[in-house]
């Protein structure tokens, strides 16, 4: 926040004491900065009032001209905070979730509603929910966000559902993925659907082996129903065809490690309470449009944002972080948002040595 201006008494303070340093007239190099910092203002505004006072009196004016010639009435006016909040309170609930609807509904800038937030105009509530861990879930967190950095370049994944040899064909990715370049049909794939769609004259020998040579790993979360990796079954039909597919399990207690719990599903949500709904039909066409609605940038910010968690989880196992904030759409709009981010040499080597601490067997296949 800007600070006010300079009061008629400071700018006098200011040019006696500019000119009790000046010699002959002229100031010695680095006045500016020094006044102004015992003023608590920029440099800038001290060589304003100094070069007005010089350019006045050089012209006839006795002493110079100090006083400022803003007017008592100037400027923007401040806001009425119970004004803004009263045309927050009339906002409907379904668009309070997202501080761009919320702000747009309300006829107010995002400025306004966060300072609004900010001088405690307003409450905000997050839905987000994060369970107590044990020390083992801790330490498990820990594995499962190294098991997406790489050792060589300290760079996450860039989450393409790609094995770790970084094989640039990826084949059968189903529900949502992170978008990306298809380079078979030559255009943009917004991560919905099938990637490559299977047709009745696919030959699936040919197919296995150009699959047969990387690992895909199918993520699940930790819910009971669900089959363990490590179930026979699902071993053997991994293996059918020449094929090398696994499950993987995200950390227990994790929704942060899911790109639908961690985004998408909000995402979708903002979108779907615009669309008017009476009965279960209408329900389920509002979630499927809303799904075709979800923009393909969206989603990749969505994968970015999973990225800065791990890191965040890195830095802190113990679950007590808040969202990271990237400013991923000033980046999109200067052209320099990554695919990936960097995990840096000291806080990867942090990870490794907690898990030999814990005398965890994956400190070796880590540090290795």
């Amino acid at each position: 926040m800007t600070k006010p201006n300079l009061s008629d008494i400071e700018r006098k303070a200011a040019i006696d004491e500019l000119l009790w340093i000046s010699i002959n007239g002229t100031l010695p190099r680095g006045t500016y900065a020094k006044v102004a910092t015992g003023m608590g203002c920029d440099p800038t505004t001290i060589s304003a009032i100094w070069n007005r006072y010089a350019a006045t009196g050089d012209t006839g004016v006795r002493g110079g001209e100090w006083i400022s010639r803003i007017k008592k009435n100037s400027g923007r006016k401040r806001k009425n905070r119970d004004e803004v909040r009263e045309k927050l309170a009339s906002v409907p609930i379904e668009d309070r979730s997202v501080e761009r609807r919320a702000a747009a509904s309300a006829g107010l800038s995002r400025y306004m509603v966060r300072q609004a937030v900010k001088e405690v105009v307003l409450a905000r509530r997050m839905p987000f929910v994060k369970p107590a861990l044990t020390p083992n879930s801790k330490l498990r967190r820990v594995e499962h966000a190294l098991s997406f950095v790489d050792d060589r370049t300290l760079q996450f994944e860039p989450m393409y559902n790609m094995s770790k040899r970084f094989i640039p064909k990826t084949m059968f990715l189903a529900a949502l993925a992170r978008p990306r370049y298809d380079p078979h049909r030559k255009q943009e794939w917004d991560g919905k659907g099938l990637l490559a769609r299977e047709s009745d004259s696919c030959n699936q020998s040919k197919m296995a082996q150009e699959g047969s040579h990387q690992i895909i790993f199918v993520q699940q979360d930790n819910a009971k129903p669900h089959v363990p990796p490590s179930d026979p079954a699902i071993l053997t039909a991994g293996i059918e065809g020449g094929w090398n597919i696994r499950l993987l399990c995200q950390a227990p207690n994790s929704p942060e490690f899911n790109a639908l719990d961690l985004g998408v599903f909000n995402s979708m949500q903002c979108i779907q309470h615009h669309i008017p709904r009476k009965d279960t039909k209408a329900l389920i066409d509002s979630v499927e449009s809303a799904f075709q609605q979800l923009k393909p940038h969206t989603v990749n910010d969505i994968f970015l944002t999973l990225q800065a968690c791990m890191l965040c989880i890195l830095q802190n196992e113990e679950g007590l972080y808040k969202l990271p904030h990237l400013g991923k759409a000033k980046l999109r709009t200067k052209k320099r948002i990554p695919v990936s981010l960097n995990c840096s040499r000291e806080l990867y080597e942090a990870a490794i040595a907690l898990l030999a601490s814990a005398n965890r067997c994956s400190a070796l296949l880590y540090g290795a």
